[in-house]
């Protein structure tokens, strides 16, 4: 339980701490990828899906960490956007040859988040969801 609730409050950190960055500085934070913010609706877009969601997704993790009742979800929601992040940066390295610390490393992180994330869910009880 400890285990999992660790893992959920540090990944619900990360994602509410880049996602109130994208909010609050969008232009800048893209910049370091590097995406181009030529137009205000691109900026607005950044903002909103980039910022918006992470700092949604960050706080219902923290939620699920520290909620027992929202423990599993959470860890679930974990494994799915882990899995998803992790299968387009490999498509990025593989596909179109996206290389750079940047992929790498957030590689190494969304992959260690589907690792971490499965492992709590094995240990809060098995894999597979209450139907």
């Amino acid at each position: 339980m400890k285990f999992s609730r660790v893992v959920l409050v540090l990944y619900g950190l990360m994602f509410l701490y880049f996602g109130v960055l994208l909010y609050v500085r969008p232009a800048e934070l893209a910049n370091t990828v590097p995406l181009q913010m030529t137009d205000p609706m691109a900026v607005a877009e950044i903002r909103a899906f980039y910022g918006g969601l992470e700092i949604g997704l960050g706080a219902f993790l923290i939620a699920a960490g520290l909620l027992r009742s929202f423990m599993r979800p959470g860890l679930w929601l974990l494994l799915g956007i882990s899995a998803g992040l992790t299968l387009g940066r490999i498509t990025g390295i593989t596909v179109d040859h996206a290389t750079g610390s940047f992929i790498f490393i957030a590689l190494a992180v969304e992959s260690a988040g589907l690792v971490l994330s499965g492992i709590g869910l094995r240990l809060s009880g098995g894999g597979t969801p209450a139907a």
